[in-house]
């Protein structure tokens, strides 16, 4: 198996002709290509073209994936829920010319290998985060129409903010999360005291009874949480 994954590596672009979908594979791609453009290895014209097709591949299949965690197949999906997925890739677009730019001009500065790992690997990390926001937006906007019930639930991080704490157990409809408007990830997330940077939460489909008054227990977290760190 690791000959596989070292030859993936080596050609990014093979990435997405595997039906992989989790934040590991993007963040994979993202550091492959970044890494590229550092070395000179990639010009500037094809490393832009390969981010974005990556992103869209990525978002795409992360969309697919809280659709179907919620019982909706991509063979339902209607042009309003096409039309929501291309409104979150091309919000991603306006990130990859930034971070171009600043991985170029450290090169042209002539910094070392180790520099470039200090100032983008988080950077890079981060960005890969975007896989799980979209799948938890996915399961709300599908589990509206399916009427779902969702969990938040806390990652395996060691440390959580006292936000994601406090949610963690709530259980609500996916429409109640939706005009709620909090959900894990998004940053930078007001809404969350750790600004959904490397949150790891999640919403989870379940059939266990909804917490009572779901809607306003949420709200009612949030602004606590604002009013502690006020």
């Amino acid at each position: 198996m690791n000959w596989l994954l070292d030859l993936l590596d080596a050609i990014p672009a093979l990435w997405r002709l595997v039906e992989i979908k989790t934040e590991a594979m993007f963040l994979r791609q993202l550091r492959a290509y970044c890494l590229q453009l550092f070395r000179g290895e990639l010009g500037e014209f094809a490393w832009i073209q390969d981010m974005t097709d990556t992103i869209a591949d990525q978002m795409g299949k992360a969309w697919r994936e809280g659709a179907r965690a919620v019982g909706v197949e991509p063979s339902e999906f209607t042009d309003e829920d096409n039309e929501e997925l291309n409104k979150i890739i091309a919000s991603e677009y306006d990130y990859v010319l930034a971070l171009g730019s600043d991985i170029l001009a450290l090169r042209l500065m002539g910094g070392t290998l180790e520099e470039y790992r200090t100032k983008f690997a988080g950077r890079i990390e981060v960005w890969a985060h975007r896989y799980t926001d979209v799948v938890n937006q996915a399961k709300v906007w599908f589990g509206k129409r399916k009427k779902v019930k969702l969990k938040w639930e806390m990652g395996a991080t060691e440390e959580h903010c006292a936000t994601c704490a406090a949610l963690n157990g709530i259980v609500a409809y996916a429409e109640d999360w939706e005009r709620s408007g909090i959900h894990p990830q998004n940053p930078p997330n007001r809404a969350l005291e750790c600004g959904g940077w490397r949150c790891d939460c999640a919403l989870v489909p379940t059939t266990e009874r909804a917490t009572n008054n779901a809607l306003e227990r949420i709200q009612d977290i949030v602004i606590a949480s604002k009013l502690d760190n006020a």
